[in-house]
Protein backbone atom coordinates (compact mmCIF):
# COMPACT_ATOMS: atom_id res chain seq x y z
CA UNK A 1 0.00 0.00 0.00
CA UNK A 2 1.37 3.69 -0.89
CA UNK A 3 2.22 5.95 1.50
CA UNK A 4 -0.71 8.75 0.35
CA UNK A 5 -2.87 5.32 0.67
CA UNK A 6 -1.77 4.13 3.93
CA UNK A 7 -2.34 8.27 5.64
CA UNK A 8 -6.42 7.85 4.38
CA UNK A 9 -6.44 4.53 5.60
CA UNK A 10 -5.46 5.54 9.07
CA UNK A 11 -8.25 8.59 8.74
CA UNK A 12 -10.69 6.44 7.63
CA UNK A 13 -10.23 3.59 10.05
CA UNK A 14 -10.72 6.96 12.79
CA UNK A 15 -13.74 7.92 11.05
CA UNK A 16 -15.55 4.10 11.83
CA UNK A 17 -14.07 4.05 14.90
CA UNK A 18 -12.06 1.24 14.51
CA UNK A 19 -9.14 2.89 16.54
CA UNK A 20 -6.79 -0.08 17.51
CA UNK A 21 -6.02 -0.76 13.51
CA UNK A 22 -5.69 3.04 12.83
CA UNK A 23 -3.52 3.45 15.34
CA UNK A 24 -1.09 0.68 14.71
CA UNK A 25 -0.94 1.76 11.04
CA UNK A 26 0.20 5.40 11.74
CA UNK A 27 2.54 4.14 14.11
CA UNK A 28 3.88 2.17 12.05
CA UNK A 29 4.37 5.42 9.20
CA UNK A 30 5.94 7.24 12.21
CA UNK A 31 8.17 5.23 12.60
CA UNK A 32 9.19 5.62 9.10
CA UNK A 33 8.98 9.31 9.25
CA UNK A 34 11.63 10.34 6.79
CA UNK A 35 9.61 8.74 3.92
CA UNK A 36 6.66 11.37 5.23
CA UNK A 37 7.05 15.03 3.45
CA UNK A 38 6.72 17.49 6.86
CA UNK A 39 3.24 18.28 6.02
CA UNK A 40 1.87 14.63 5.94
CA UNK A 41 4.02 13.88 9.37
CA UNK A 42 2.28 17.00 11.05
CA UNK A 43 -1.17 15.94 9.68
CA UNK A 44 -0.26 12.24 11.10
CA UNK A 45 0.92 13.40 14.24
CA UNK A 46 -2.81 15.38 14.74
CA UNK A 47 -4.71 12.18 13.24
CA UNK A 48 -2.45 10.17 15.94
CA UNK A 49 -3.32 12.72 18.66
CA UNK A 50 -6.92 12.46 17.46
CA UNK A 51 -7.08 8.79 18.01
CA UNK A 52 -5.24 8.78 21.31
CA UNK A 53 -8.40 11.97 22.15
CA UNK A 54 -10.99 9.41 21.10
CA UNK A 55 -9.56 6.69 23.40
CA UNK A 56 -8.82 8.94 26.56
CA UNK A 57 -5.36 8.94 26.41
CA UNK A 58 -4.82 12.70 26.81
CA UNK A 59 -1.48 12.89 27.72
CA UNK A 60 -0.42 10.95 24.36
CA UNK A 61 -2.65 13.50 22.07
CA UNK A 62 -1.30 16.42 23.98
CA UNK A 63 1.94 15.42 23.29
CA UNK A 64 1.75 14.67 19.56
CA UNK A 65 0.58 17.95 19.19
CA UNK A 66 3.56 19.67 20.81
CA UNK A 67 5.67 17.43 18.76
CA UNK A 68 3.46 18.90 15.45
CA UNK A 69 3.90 22.80 17.08
CA UNK A 70 7.31 22.58 17.42
CA UNK A 71 7.54 21.61 13.32
CA UNK A 72 4.88 24.08 12.57
CA UNK A 73 4.03 26.83 15.19
CA UNK A 74 1.67 28.52 13.34
CA UNK A 75 -1.29 26.22 12.84
CA UNK A 76 -4.40 27.36 13.94
CA UNK A 77 -5.69 23.95 13.43
CA UNK A 78 -3.34 22.51 15.74
CA UNK A 79 -3.80 24.79 18.24
CA UNK A 80 -8.06 24.24 18.03
CA UNK A 81 -7.35 20.68 18.51
CA UNK A 82 -5.09 20.92 21.22
CA UNK A 83 -8.05 23.26 22.81
CA UNK A 84 -10.33 20.58 22.55
CA UNK A 85 -8.11 17.59 24.22
CA UNK A 86 -7.96 20.35 27.66
CA UNK A 87 -11.32 21.02 27.07
CA UNK A 88 -11.87 17.31 27.76
CA UNK A 89 -10.24 17.10 30.43
CA UNK A 90 -11.67 20.20 32.32
CA UNK A 91 -8.29 22.29 32.15
CA UNK A 92 -11.09 25.43 30.67
CA UNK A 93 -8.10 27.93 31.11
CA UNK A 94 -5.88 25.67 29.15
CA UNK A 95 -8.08 25.72 25.97
CA UNK A 96 -8.81 29.10 25.87
CA UNK A 97 -5.71 29.90 25.68
CA UNK A 98 -5.51 27.65 22.70
CA UNK A 99 -8.60 28.72 21.29
CA UNK A 100 -7.15 32.16 21.87
CA UNK A 101 -3.93 31.48 19.36
CA UNK A 102 -5.99 29.76 17.34
CA UNK A 103 -7.97 32.73 16.56
CA UNK A 104 -4.98 35.10 16.86
CA UNK A 105 -3.61 33.27 13.79
CA UNK A 106 -6.97 33.11 11.75
CA UNK A 107 -7.52 36.61 12.31
CA UNK A 108 -4.30 37.38 11.31
CA UNK A 109 -3.62 34.81 8.14
CA UNK A 110 -7.29 34.64 7.10
CA UNK A 111 -9.97 37.18 7.85
CA UNK A 112 -11.98 38.00 10.71
CA UNK A 113 -14.99 36.62 8.54
CA UNK A 114 -13.51 33.34 7.80
CA UNK A 115 -15.14 30.24 8.33
CA UNK A 116 -11.97 29.23 10.85
CA UNK A 117 -12.54 32.18 12.71
CA UNK A 118 -16.09 30.76 13.39
CA UNK A 119 -14.67 27.56 14.04
CA UNK A 120 -12.49 28.91 16.89
CA UNK A 121 -15.60 31.02 17.96
CA UNK A 122 -17.76 27.61 18.27
CA UNK A 123 -14.80 26.17 20.23
CA UNK A 124 -14.30 28.85 22.75
CA UNK A 125 -18.18 29.05 23.27
CA UNK A 126 -18.16 25.32 23.89
CA UNK A 127 -15.53 25.73 26.60
CA UNK A 128 -17.49 28.71 28.12
CA UNK A 129 -21.01 26.14 28.55
CA UNK A 130 -18.89 23.78 30.30
CA UNK A 131 -17.45 26.47 32.66
CA UNK A 132 -21.29 26.95 32.72
CA UNK A 133 -20.74 30.43 31.87
CA UNK A 134 -23.62 30.36 28.97
CA UNK A 135 -23.78 34.02 28.62
CA UNK A 136 -20.21 34.15 27.19
CA UNK A 137 -21.07 30.89 25.51
CA UNK A 138 -24.00 32.52 23.78
CA UNK A 139 -21.86 35.53 22.72
CA UNK A 140 -19.35 33.39 21.10
CA UNK A 141 -22.40 31.29 19.31
CA UNK A 142 -23.61 34.45 18.28
CA UNK A 143 -20.04 35.53 16.79
CA UNK A 144 -20.02 32.32 14.32
CA UNK A 145 -23.42 32.67 13.25
CA UNK A 146 -23.08 35.64 11.92
CA UNK A 147 -20.19 34.57 9.81
CA UNK A 148 -21.82 31.17 8.92
CA UNK A 149 -24.87 32.84 7.69
CA UNK A 150 -23.13 35.66 6.14
CA UNK A 151 -20.49 33.58 4.12
CA UNK A 152 -21.10 30.18 4.04
CA UNK A 153 -25.24 31.05 3.86
CA UNK A 154 -28.73 30.15 6.54
CA UNK A 155 -28.55 26.28 4.70
CA UNK A 156 -25.10 25.51 5.09
CA UNK A 157 -23.92 22.61 7.28
CA UNK A 158 -21.89 25.02 9.42
CA UNK A 159 -25.14 27.07 10.07
CA UNK A 160 -26.20 24.16 11.24
CA UNK A 161 -23.92 22.78 13.46
CA UNK A 162 -24.12 26.52 15.51
CA UNK A 163 -27.57 25.86 15.67
CA UNK A 164 -27.01 22.57 17.28
CA UNK A 165 -24.42 24.50 19.60
CA UNK A 166 -27.16 27.20 20.83
CA UNK A 167 -29.58 24.65 21.53
CA UNK A 168 -26.86 22.55 23.89
CA UNK A 169 -26.75 26.33 25.65
CA UNK A 170 -30.50 26.31 25.76
CA UNK A 171 -30.68 22.96 26.89
CA UNK A 172 -28.18 23.46 29.86
CA UNK A 173 -29.81 26.34 30.66
CA UNK A 174 -32.84 24.51 31.48
CA UNK A 175 -34.57 26.48 28.74
CA UNK A 176 -36.01 23.34 26.62
CA UNK A 177 -38.42 25.35 24.34
CA UNK A 178 -35.29 27.18 22.65
CA UNK A 179 -33.46 24.17 22.69
CA UNK A 180 -35.94 22.94 20.76
CA UNK A 181 -36.31 25.38 18.49
CA UNK A 182 -32.97 25.34 17.47
CA UNK A 183 -32.39 21.89 17.01
CA UNK A 184 -35.04 22.05 14.88
CA UNK A 185 -33.56 24.56 12.93
CA UNK A 186 -30.26 22.33 12.33
CA UNK A 187 -32.35 19.48 11.58
CA UNK A 188 -34.28 21.12 8.92
CA UNK A 189 -31.21 22.46 7.40
CA UNK A 190 -29.08 18.82 7.59
CA UNK A 191 -32.08 17.15 6.57
CA UNK A 192 -32.41 19.57 3.26
CA UNK A 193 -28.99 19.67 2.33
CA UNK A 194 -27.40 16.15 3.33
CA UNK A 195 -30.71 14.07 3.53
CA UNK A 196 -32.23 12.17 6.45
CA UNK A 197 -30.16 9.48 6.43
CA UNK A 198 -26.36 11.21 7.33
CA UNK A 199 -24.55 11.19 10.45
CA UNK A 200 -24.94 14.57 10.98
CA UNK A 201 -28.66 14.50 10.80
CA UNK A 202 -28.44 11.50 13.02
CA UNK A 203 -26.94 13.65 16.09
CA UNK A 204 -29.30 16.17 15.88
CA UNK A 205 -32.19 13.82 16.19
CA UNK A 206 -29.79 12.12 19.11
CA UNK A 207 -29.99 15.77 20.59
CA UNK A 208 -33.54 16.41 20.35
CA UNK A 209 -34.41 13.05 21.88
CA UNK A 210 -32.12 14.30 25.46
CA UNK A 211 -33.89 17.25 25.31
CA UNK A 212 -37.48 15.48 25.54
CA UNK A 213 -35.50 13.32 27.92
CA UNK A 214 -34.48 16.04 30.22
CA UNK A 215 -38.26 17.15 29.68
CA UNK A 216 -39.71 13.87 30.88
CA UNK A 217 -41.32 12.96 27.76
CA UNK A 218 -39.98 9.44 27.36
CA UNK A 219 -42.06 8.75 24.77
CA UNK A 220 -40.49 11.68 22.06
CA UNK A 221 -37.39 10.40 23.45
CA UNK A 222 -37.47 6.68 22.63
CA UNK A 223 -38.53 8.01 18.87
CA UNK A 224 -35.86 10.59 18.37
CA UNK A 225 -33.41 7.99 19.95
CA UNK A 226 -34.80 5.52 17.57
CA UNK A 227 -34.55 7.32 14.10
CA UNK A 228 -30.77 8.36 15.33
CA UNK A 229 -29.79 4.47 15.89
CA UNK A 230 -31.72 3.62 12.66
CA UNK A 231 -29.36 6.04 10.51
CA UNK A 232 -26.31 5.31 12.10
CA UNK A 233 -26.24 1.59 12.50
CA UNK A 234 -27.05 1.84 8.36
CA UNK A 235 -24.24 3.89 7.93
CA UNK A 236 -21.78 3.25 10.35
CA UNK A 237 -22.58 -0.27 11.64
CA UNK A 238 -23.66 -1.69 14.72
CA UNK A 239 -20.52 -1.79 16.71
CA UNK A 240 -19.33 2.47 15.89
CA UNK A 241 -19.17 4.07 19.14
CA UNK A 242 -21.82 6.68 17.96
CA UNK A 243 -24.45 3.58 17.62
CA UNK A 244 -23.56 2.63 21.53
CA UNK A 245 -23.65 6.36 22.69
CA UNK A 246 -27.36 6.15 21.58
CA UNK A 247 -27.87 2.78 22.98
CA UNK A 248 -26.60 3.72 25.87
CA UNK A 249 -29.04 7.09 25.87
CA UNK A 250 -31.68 4.29 25.07
CA UNK A 251 -31.04 2.89 28.00
CA UNK A 252 -31.03 5.69 30.13
CA UNK A 253 -34.40 6.38 28.87
CA UNK A 254 -35.88 2.64 29.52
CA UNK A 255 -34.51 3.25 32.84
CA UNK A 256 -35.94 6.51 33.90
CA UNK A 257 -39.41 4.64 32.39
CA UNK A 258 -39.31 1.99 34.68
CA UNK A 259 -38.17 -0.55 31.94
CA UNK A 260 -35.25 -1.92 33.78
CA UNK A 261 -35.17 -5.27 32.06
CA UNK A 262 -35.19 -3.32 28.55
CA UNK A 263 -32.70 -1.00 29.99
CA UNK A 264 -30.02 -3.60 31.05
CA UNK A 265 -30.24 -5.66 27.63
CA UNK A 266 -29.24 -2.32 25.91
CA UNK A 267 -26.64 -1.54 28.56
CA UNK A 268 -25.07 -5.01 28.07
CA UNK A 269 -24.62 -4.35 24.47
CA UNK A 270 -23.06 -0.48 25.19
CA UNK A 271 -20.72 -2.82 27.34
CA UNK A 272 -20.06 -5.50 24.77
CA UNK A 273 -19.84 -2.96 22.21
CA UNK A 274 -17.65 -0.35 24.51
CA UNK A 275 -15.16 -3.37 25.64
CA UNK A 276 -15.16 -4.17 21.73
CA UNK A 277 -14.09 -0.32 20.75
CA UNK A 278 -11.92 0.52 23.57
CA UNK A 279 -11.02 -1.90 26.40
CA UNK A 280 -11.12 -3.05 29.42
CA UNK A 281 -9.93 0.49 31.23
CA UNK A 282 -12.04 2.99 29.17
CA UNK A 283 -14.56 5.39 31.44
CA UNK A 284 -17.08 4.88 29.12
CA UNK A 285 -16.89 1.14 30.70
CA UNK A 286 -16.81 2.59 34.18
CA UNK A 287 -19.86 4.74 33.14
CA UNK A 288 -22.30 1.82 31.83
CA UNK A 289 -20.85 -0.52 35.04
CA UNK A 290 -22.07 2.29 37.13
CA UNK A 291 -25.68 2.47 35.13
CA UNK A 292 -26.17 -0.83 34.81
CA UNK A 293 -25.09 -0.77 39.03
CA UNK A 294 -28.10 1.36 39.72
CA UNK A 295 -30.11 -0.55 38.00
CA UNK A 296 -29.95 -3.79 39.42
CA UNK A 297 -29.46 -2.08 42.99
CA UNK A 298 -32.98 -0.82 42.09
CA UNK A 299 -34.75 -4.48 41.55
CA UNK A 300 -32.93 -6.00 43.94
CA UNK A 301 -29.79 -7.77 42.12
CA UNK A 302 -27.57 -6.90 45.39
CA UNK A 303 -24.60 -8.88 44.73
CA UNK A 304 -24.45 -8.18 41.50
CA UNK A 305 -25.24 -4.18 41.82
CA UNK A 306 -21.74 -4.69 44.56
CA UNK A 307 -19.85 -5.99 41.87
CA UNK A 308 -20.45 -3.43 39.16
CA UNK A 309 -20.14 -0.82 41.46
CA UNK A 310 -16.81 -1.66 42.87
CA UNK A 311 -15.61 -2.56 38.99
CA UNK A 312 -16.87 0.91 38.11
CA UNK A 313 -14.58 2.35 40.34
CA UNK A 314 -11.26 0.84 40.11
CA UNK A 315 -11.78 2.22 36.38
CA UNK A 316 -13.44 5.53 37.08
CA UNK A 317 -10.32 5.87 39.68
CA UNK A 318 -7.82 5.31 37.19
CA UNK A 319 -8.88 7.39 34.32
CA UNK A 320 -10.49 10.24 35.92
CA UNK A 321 -8.99 10.51 39.11
CA UNK A 322 -9.61 9.92 42.81
CA UNK A 323 -11.73 13.45 43.34
CA UNK A 324 -13.55 13.22 40.76
CA UNK A 325 -17.42 14.11 41.52
CA UNK A 326 -18.52 10.53 40.13
CA UNK A 327 -15.74 8.10 41.46
CA UNK A 328 -16.40 10.25 45.12
CA UNK A 329 -20.61 9.06 44.65
CA UNK A 330 -19.84 5.80 43.86
CA UNK A 331 -17.13 5.38 46.70
CA UNK A 332 -20.80 6.81 48.81
CA UNK A 333 -22.70 3.87 47.39
CA UNK A 334 -21.19 1.63 48.55
CA UNK A 335 -20.88 3.16 52.08
CA UNK A 336 -24.36 3.87 52.50
CA UNK A 337 -26.18 2.14 49.96
CA UNK A 338 -28.39 -1.40 50.65
CA UNK A 339 -26.41 -3.43 48.56
CA UNK A 340 -27.90 -7.00 49.95
CA UNK A 341 -28.72 -5.20 53.41
CA UNK A 342 -24.99 -4.82 54.29
CA UNK A 343 -22.97 -1.85 54.63
CA UNK A 344 -19.47 -1.99 53.13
Amino acid sequence: MKLSQKLKEVEKLYSHGNYISAENIALELLANSKEISEIEYVNLLNNLSAIYKATNRYNEAIHMLKKSLEISPNIATTYNNLGAIYSDMGNYDKALECYGKALYINEKVLDKEHPDTATTYNNMAVVYANKGDYNNALEYFEKALAISEKVLGKEHSDTATTYNNIALVYNNKGDYERALEYYGKASSIFEKILGKEHPDTATTYNNIAGVYANKGDYNRALEYSGKALSVREKILGSNHPSVTSTLSNLATVYSNMGDYKRAIELFEIVYRNTLLNFGDKHPQLGYTLYSMAIINNNIGNYKLSEMQFRKSLEILENTLGNKHDLVQEIRNKLKTANLGGNKT
